[in-house]
This record gives C-alpha cells, structure tokens and sequence, in this order.
C-alpha cells in the first residue's frame, strides 16, 4: 500500500468534520466528546495528511504522524461509543453496533501506538513509496 493513501484518508478526515462545521454555521454542541470530536478529527486529518506526504521533522517520522492520526481518531471514537451506550444502553442493536466499532477504533488506536513506538510489529517499509 502506497503511504500517500494516508494523505487521501486525512483529507477526508479534514473536509468532512469542517463541513458540516460551515454547513451547520456551528460546531454541535450534543456533548463534549462530540465536541471534542469537531477538534480531534480535523486534527487527525492534518497528521495523517503529513505522514502521507512523506513529512518527517526531527526525530519524528512520517509513519509516527500517522501513528499519532490513528490514536487521535481511535481514541475519540472509542470515548464516544462509550458516552452513546452509556446514554443509551436500552437499544440492544445501537450498543452492539458503537461496542463493535469502538473495537475496531480501539485496535486502530493500540495500532497507532505501535507506530509512535517505531513500529516493532509492522513492516513499516510496505507503505514507502
């Protein structure tokens, strides 16, 4: 996989949230990590952007802008399954889908971890190029 995929997916993670920002005329305010969200995502976008590109400044690597994306957005989403189910937990379908997904964010996190780290447990080299 090519690395500038992750450029592709940041812009989504950038244009999408700041969208409904210009089209609501508002950040929505439900709650905090929704709110939250509208800051976390868009920043998340920005850092997968530049890993995408290849950037690396100091010590930081490219692959550990990525890494650091992945936990922002993993993070958020897992807090966020957790505040809907606990809101909620009447609605057996909702609360099996947001404890399903927030899995799969909680692995993207724990995978985003394992990027800012140095990658022991991925072949970081299958996304040069």
């Amino acid at each position: 996989m090519n690395r500038r995929w992750f450029a592709v997916l940041g812009a989504g993670f950038l244009i999408v949230p700041v969208s409904i920002i210009v089209a609501l005329g508002t950040v929505p305010t439900k709650n905090a990590i929704v709110t939250a969200g509208f800051v976390l995502v868009p920043l998340s976008g920005i850092l997968s952007v530049l890993g995408g590109l290849g950037v690396s400044r100091g010590n930081f690597e490219w692959y550990q802008f990525v890494g650091l994306s992945n936990d922002m957005f993993g993070f958020w989403f897992v807090a966020y399954a957790i505040s809907s189910i606990l809101a909620d937990p009447s609605e057996f379908s909702s609360v099996f889908s947001l404890a399903t997904v927030g899995l799969g964010c909680l692995s993207l996190a724990l995978i985003g971890i394992d990027w800012l780290i140095g990658a022991p447990h991925f072949d970081i080299e299958t996304y040069e190029g």
